[in-house]
């Protein structure tokens, strides 16, 4: 421990300097170095996993089932399984994509697809 009338080592230094002075006492310059250069701290350069969870594959069967012009599960079948008709269901979509981005089909940014608005919508109702 410095005693009372030892200088202090941060007295001349702007705050900039005592941040990074302090990160890389705390974390050790690698971490440090690794989030200055813009990587992150803790992948150290790793690339992230991902987990392809079928959601052009989901919207293509429950297209296939209920909404396409023969569907696997009839006029009848789709009123019990939603609750109303098919034209209802099919308008309520559409209301909702034009109403909230959130029910619009998105793209992240390597192209891939996410959930559609078929599938956004079939899971709540």
């Amino acid at each position: 421990m410095d005693s009372p009338n030892s200088p202090n080592p941060y007295d001349n230094m702007s705050l900039e300097d005592i941040i990074i002075a302090e990160c890389i006492e705390d974390h050790g310059n690698q971490y440090f170095k690794a989030f200055m250069d813009g990587g992150s701290s803790t992948r150290q350069g790793r690339k992230r996993a991902h987990i392809d969870r079928g959601h052009v594959e989901g919207h293509q069967c429950l297209f296939d089932d209920y909404f396409s012009d023969e569907p696997v599960y009839t006029e009848y079948r789709f009123p019990r399984r939603f609750r109303m008709r098919r034209h209802i269901f099919l308008r309520i979509v559409q209301d909702l994509e034009n109403h909230s981005e959130y029910f619009q089909t998105r793209f992240d940014v390597l192209g891939r697809r996410g959930l559609s608005s078929l599938q956004k919508c079939t899971a709540p109702m």
